[in-house]
C-alpha cells in the first residue's frame, strides 16, 4: 500500500530525467581561437593581450554551461582542423554552437578571413589562401542542423595594410546565428596587454541573469563606447547581427547565478629595444658622407682612395684593377679632383628584415675635364652592413654609359647650403623622436610644450603639463620604426620644405598602445638651420 504513492509518480520522475539528460546531451559547445603572436611583418603588428582575452571567455562560457576547447596561436592548418572538429562535434551533439575569435582580420572580394599565426600577407590575395575563411565557420555550424548558433569576432574591421586587405571586416548574416562584432564597419577594435574592452564587456554581461543575447550585446555595446571615451582612444562601437529564430539566454532567469574562478592580471609586457638599432635614416646619412666624399675636389681625398690596396675598388676588384690604377695614381688624383658629379634622382635603397644588411642604388652624371675630357652616366650599387653603430661598404658595383654632360648651374638652394642642412635637420629629427633618454622628453613636455609645436593651443598645453612625468616616462619607452623613406620636398628657392613621415610605434606599460602615425611638417630656413612652422599628426591604432 505504501508503495503505491511513490508508484504513481514515476512516469512523471521518468519523464522528467528523460529531459534533464537530453538538456545535457544537447548541451553547448564553444571554440576559443585567439592569436597573438604576429611577428610585426606585413602589417600584422603582436597583440600581447590575447592570451588574457581567450582565459577570460574561456572561464566565462564555462561558468553559463559551454563545454570549451581553446586554442591559442594556431597556424592555418591548426585553425581549420579545430573548426572541422568542432562542427563534427556539433553536428553529433544538436545542441548550442558558440565560436570566438580574437586576433586580426580582414575582407577580400566580399569574404571575411581571419589571420592565423604565420601569415605572410604579401598582396591582398594572399589572404584567401593564408586567411581563415569566416564562411567556413559558419558552413560547419550550419551543417550541424543545431539551430542556435553563435559568433564573436574580436578584431578589427577597417583596412589592415595596403598589402594586406581592400577593406576589412565585411557584413556576414546566417540564418539560426548570431553574430557579435567587436566594432563598426571600417573601424579598429582597441587592444591592451589585459585583454580587449569588448572581450572583458562580453565576459562580464554574458553572466546576467534573464537577459536574452540582444541586450546582452546592446549593453556591452555601450560599456565599451564608456571605456574606450574615457581611456581617450577612438570611440569603439561594437555591432551585432541576429538571424535567431527564438529568444537565446545565456543564464535563464530562474538559474542559479555563475561562478568564475578569478583571472589573475596579464604581466606587464616587459620593454625590449629593437634588435638592430638602425633606420632607413642611417642609410641615408650614409649616403650624404658617399656623395660628399664622391663629388669632392679635395686632392687629399682622391690620394686616400687610390692607394694600394685600393679603397675606391672595395672587394670585389681584383689585383690587375688595383695594378692598374698604381701605374696612374697621380693622373688618377688629379683627374677625380677635378670630376663633376651631379646626382640625377634621389637615390634608392632596400634594408633586410633584420636591418642588418642594405643595397643602396644612386645614379649620377659626371664629366671630366682636361686633355681627356669624358662625360657619361653612372649608376651604382653599394651593398651594406650594419656593425651595430655605422654602415660599411661590402660590394660595390658601378655601370657607366657615356652621355654628354649638362651644364644647367644647380639651383639656388645647393648653393645655400640648405639642401644638405634639410638632411641633417631630418635625421636629427627623428632621432629625437626615438630617443630614450629622458631629459630630451623633459625639454620637450614643458610649458610652453616644444612637443606641440606651433600650431597647438592652450588646451593642449594644459593637458600635457597635468601629466607632464606620466607623458616623459612613456615617451622615454617608445619603440618606433620607419614605415618608409621620409617625403622631403624642398623649394626652389631653398627657403622652405615640407616633410612628411610615417613610422609605427608601440608603448610599453600600463597602458600598452601600438599603431601607424603619419606626420606632416612644414619647414622654414633662416640662412643656418631649419625650423618646424607647422606640425599636424595623425594617429591610427592597431
Amino acid at each position: 500500500m505504501t508503495a503505491k504513492p511513490f508508484l504513481r509518480f514515476l512516469p512523471a520522475l521518468f519523464v522528467l530525467l528523460t529531459l534533464c539528460f537530453s538538456a545535457r546531451a544537447a548541451g553547448r559547445l564553444a571554440l576559443v581561437i585567439g592569436v597573438g603572436d604576429y611577428d610585426g611583418k606585413f602589417g600584422l603588428s603582436a597583440l600581447p593581450g590575447i592570451a588574457h582575452d581567450v582565459a577570460k571567455m574561456k572561464a566565462s562560457l564555462e561558468a553559463v554551461g559551454f563545454t570549451v576547447t581553446a586554442l591559442e596561436n594556431p597556424t592555418l592548418t591548426q585553425a581549420e582542423e579545430a573548426i572541422d572538429t568542432f562542427g563534427q562535434s556539433l553536428k553529433a551533439n544538436k545542441g548550442v554552437g558558440l565560436f570566438y575569435f580574437s586576433g586580426h582580420g580582414g575582407e577580400f572580394e566580399g569574404k571575411n578571413y581571419l589571420i592565423p599565426k604565420g601569415a605572410r600577407l604579401t598582396s591582398a590575395r594572399d589572404i584567401k589562401e593564408q586567411g581563415v575563411a569566416a564562411q567556413r565557420i559558419l558552413g560547419r555550424m550550419e551543417d550541424a542542423g543545431n539551430g542556435t548558433n553563435i559568433l564573436f569576432l574580436d578584431c578589427c574591421r577597417n583596412t589592415m595594410t595596403k598589402a594586406a586587405t581592400d577593406s576589412g571586416m565585411a557584413a556576414m548574416n546566417a540564418k539560426g546565428t548570431f553574430i557579435g562584432f567587436a566594432t563598426a564597419s571600417e573601424k579598429t577594435a582597441a587592444a591592451s596587454t589585459d585583454g580587449s574592452p569588448y572581450t572583458g564587456s562580453l565576459s562580464r554581461f554574458m553572466l546576467k541573469k534573464g537577459v536574452s543575447i540582444t541586450d546582452m550585446h546592446t549593453m556591452v555595446t555601450r560599456d565599451v563606447e564608456n571605456v574606450t571615451r574615457e581611456g581617450g582612444a577612438e570611440v569603439q562601437t561594437p555591432f551585432q547581427y541576429s538571424g535567431l529564430n527564438d529568444v537565446f539566454y545565456f543564464v535563464p532567469a530562474d538559474a542559479a547565478a555563475p561562478t568564475v574562478p578569478d583571472i589573475p592580471a596579464a604581466p606587464p609586457v616587459p620593454f625590449v629595444p629593437p634588435k638592430v638599432p638602425t633606420t632607413n635614416l642611417t642609410v641615408q646619412k650614409f649616403f650624404i658622407g658617399w656623395w660628399d666624399h664622391q663629388s669632392s675636389d679635395d686632392a687629399s681625398v682622391w690620394a686616400s682612395d687610390f692607394r694600394n690596396p685600393c679603397d675606391y675598388c672595395y672587394s670585389e676588384n681584383g689585383p690587375a684593377t688595383r695594378a692598374f690604377i698604381m701605374q696612374d695614381r697621380q693622373k688618377l688624383i688629379n683627374r677625380y679632383t677635378r670630376r663633376l658629379t651631379r646626382l640625377v634622382e634621389a637615390p634608392t635603397f632596400t634594408i633586410s628584415e633584420d636591418g642588418k644588411t642594405a643595397n643602396l642604388f644612386i645614379t649620377f652624371d659626371y664629366r671630366f675635364s682636361g686633355k681627356k675630357e669624358a662625360s657619361g652616366r653612372a649608376k651604382v650599387t653599394l651593398g651594406l652592413s650594419w656593425d651595430g653603430s655605422t654602415w660599411g661598404i661590402t660590394r660595390y658595383h658601378e655601370a657607366v654609359t657615356r652621355r654628354a654632360f649638362d651644364d644647367t648651374p644647380p639651383p639656388a638652394a645647393d648653393s645655400s647650403g640648405s639642401k644638405a642642412a634639410l638632411q641633417g635637420f631630418v635625421t636629427r629629427w627623428w632621432e629625437h623622436q626615438s630617443s630614450d633618454d629622458p631629459a630630451v622628453w623633459a625639454a620637450d613636455f614643458r610649458n610652453p610644450c616644444n612637443y606641440c609645436y606651433a600650431d597647438s593651443g592652450k588646451a593642449s598645453r594644459t593637458f600635457i603639463t597635468q601629466d607632464r612625468q606620466k607623458l616623459i616616462n612613456r615617451y622615454t619607452r617608445r619603440v618606433l620604426r620607419l614605415v618608409e623613406q621620409p617625403d622631403v620636398r624642398l623649394s626652389q628657392d631653398g627657403r622652405t620644405a615640407s616633410m612628411s613621415v610615417r613610422f609605427t610605434y608601440a608603448y610599453s606599460g600600463a597602458k600598452n598602445a601600438s599603431g601607424t602615425t603619419t606626420v606632416s611638417t612644414d619647414l622654414s630656413w633662416d640662412g643656418s638651420s631649419w625650423g618646424i612652422t607647422r606640425y599636424d599628426e595623425k594617429l591610427k591604432r592597431d
